[in-house]
């Protein structure tokens, strides 16, 4: 969300007066890795100014120079973001006509900037957009206006597929930087490092990763583990456990009257409430086609699916058939995966018109099941029951029913020759309609509606709480890799976070600590703040800004409740 133009207004009088350490002062302080203090002595004091370092390197990466272009730069032109995770940090300046061409940095190269010359930077990346604007009537060199990106730019240059194994997450790290995120294997100046990258974090399961990029690996390494990752410069920091580093200092809470706290925003954001949450996730489809017919039919006969084994156990569940919501129960797998299903043959000639409705059927090798469906030649049927021992002989299977008896379909309605193969396959073995109504009553829609053959049969989960004084609001996720469990706790967790109006604030501070995935704990209580706000945030952006060159960047930070990914929003598994 754009900041408006008042959150960054110039601080009226500088909190130090320079570079004196005098007891009582604010000691100005930046360490993106931690702020260290040791009596009256501080580590990473620096004065206030602003270096920006353009690094230029030669083809073997090692630097060749570094010149500080500061003063060649609009000071109130210099813009930084940081962010969470994989969303880059990104800065933005303009340059004034230069002479000559060779002195500009090209798109390709390296800026620094510090709040010191040689201090820990606030920004380090690389030059993506270079714009020249040229007024022609004075003739003079163009005005250049320079985008730049973290070094995220470069970790992320190669795509990813390969198959990650049960492991720890740090392993799996360290695998990633050094094949798909390194130039070379032998020691190189551009190469990440990976010193803070937490060591010995939990083990994960297995997991296929196919055209990703580097950073969306390391977002389901680290989220897997309820951790997070940045890229500062060419080191790498993860870890696990925690939304924000660890060992790391938050920054000052936020009271009336703080002096490093100049404007506060809060929204009430209604947009995205729900209701209730839908998840689609796998699919199978249907083995015949489906006509309309009562609950009565649907729940004896049940119908043939290509894989029951989306779904986890007898339920029942709901899904969709088609175009139709219904709640399924029994689901049947004949066989396991990459298995051949059970088999036998007819072992004597069936007719439609059996008057006891069974088919005979010639000795097996396994143990059917005890009911469920079968194909013979293009033809399916259910079957509710067999006598006989089906190892040792010739036995008899009871079908369901025949379409003269009103079986509107799962019957056999053509002739079928002894020998003819058998071949069972999976099933629900109960089938009706779920309804129209925000319940699920059946209401409004009480017939299972006539479905074509190969029809899409899909996992569909649902949570949902009171309407209230909100109508009803449906969100929609769909993703064919949860199984019906992952769906579930999908619909779960996504009611649990959109079910009221989303809260976010945002603010201005000089606080240096004010840094992405840090906690910001709010205690705003006066007469001119009502209701009063006594929460903790987590700092999802920060857009620096730098008002005049005596005093600290200004931050405009925002900042929400977050939930930590967790693996099974990034990688699901049949155990989700």
């Amino acid at each position: 969300m754009p900041s408006r133009p008042s959150m960054a207004l110039p601080i009226a009088t500088a909190l130090h007066s320079g570079p004196l350490d005098t007891p009582g002062e604010q000691a100005y302080l930046y360490a993106r890795s931690g702020i260290a203090r040791s009596a009256t002595t501080r580590s990473n004091y620096v004065s206030i100014l602003t270096s920006i370092d353009w690094i230029v390197r030669d083809t073997s990466g090692n630097i060749i120079s570094t010149t500080d272009i500061s003063d060649i730069l609009l000071l109130n032109t210099l813009h930084i973001t940081q962010a969470l995770n994989d969303e880059p940090d990104t800065c933005s300046f303009t340059l004034k006509p230069q002479e000559p061409p060779a002195a500009i940095p090209q798109v390709g190269q390296e800026i620094r900037i510090a709040w010191a010359p040689g201090g820990p930077p606030l920004f380090h990346g690389y030059i993506v957009t270079s714009q020249s604007d040229w007024r022609l009537l004075n003739e003079q060199p163009p005005w250049r206006s320079i985008q730049c990106q973290d070094p995220m730019w470069r970790f992320d240059a190669r795509i990813v597929t390969y198959r990650f194994p049960a492991q720890s997450v740090s392993a799996s790290i360290a695998f990633l930087v050094q094949w798909f995120c390194n130039l070379s294997q032998a020691t190189h100046p551009l190469n990440f490092s990976t010193a803070f990258v937490q060591a010995d974090m939990p083990a994960i399961p297995a997991f296929d990763v196919v055209n990703q990029r580097p950073s969306t690996v390391m977002r389901t390494l680290t989220a897997s583990v309820g951790g997070g990752f940045y890229i500062e410069g060419l080191t790498v920091h993860a870890w696990a456990g925690s939304v924000s580093e660890p060992l790391q200092s938050n920054p000052t809470p936020l009271t009336v009257g703080l002096s490093t706290l100049h404007a506060f925003r809060r929204t009430d954001d209604a947009t995205q409430v729900r209701r209730a949450v839908i998840v689609e996730g796998r699919r199978t489809e249907s083995l015949v086609s489906l006509p309309t017919t009562t609950p009565y039919y649907s729940n004896a006969l049940g119908l043939g699916v290509a894989d029951a084994g989306v779904w986890p156990t007898a339920g029942p569940w709901l899904a969709r058939v088609g175009t139709q919501w219904v709640r399924v129960a029994q689901p049947t797998r004949v066989a396991a995966l990459g298995a051949n299903p059970p088999q036998t043959e007819v072992a004597v000639d069936y007719v439609p018109s059996n008057p006891l409705g069974q088919i005979s059927l010639k000795k097996m090798l396994v143990l059917p099941p005890a009911f469920g469906w079968i194909r013979v030649g293009n033809q399916y049927s259910r079957y509710t029951t067999y006598t006989g021992d089906p190892l040792a002989g010739v036995w008899a299977m009871q079908l369901a029913g025949a379409p003269s008896e009103g079986h509107p379909y799962a019957t056999f309605t053509a002739a079928i020759p002894a020998d003819t193969t058998v071949e069972w396959v999976d099933s629900v073995l109960n089938l009706e309609p779920y309804g129209l109504d925000w319940a699920g009553t059946g209401a409004g829609e009480p017939s299972t509606r006539s479905q074509p053959v190969n029809s899409p049969v899909v996992v569909l989960a649902r949570a949902q709480t009171t309407l209230e004084a909100w109508p009803p609001l449906e969100g929609f996720v769909q993703d064919g890799r949860y199984s019906y469990e992952g769906a579930q706790a999908r619909a779960d967790a996504d009611l649990a976070n959109f079910r009221d109006p989303l809260v976010s604030v945002e603010w201005a501070t000089d606080d240096l600590n004010a840094l992405p995935g840090r906690s910001q704990v709010i205690a705003l209580s006066s007469a001119a703040v009502a209701p009063p706000m006594d929460t903790t945030v987590t700092i999802l952006r920060v857009a620096i800004t730098f008002p005049l060159p005596t005093l600290p960047p200004r931050r405009i930070c925002t900042g929400g409740i977050v939930k930590p990914s967790t693996f099974m929003d990034l990688v699901v598994t049949e155990k989700n």
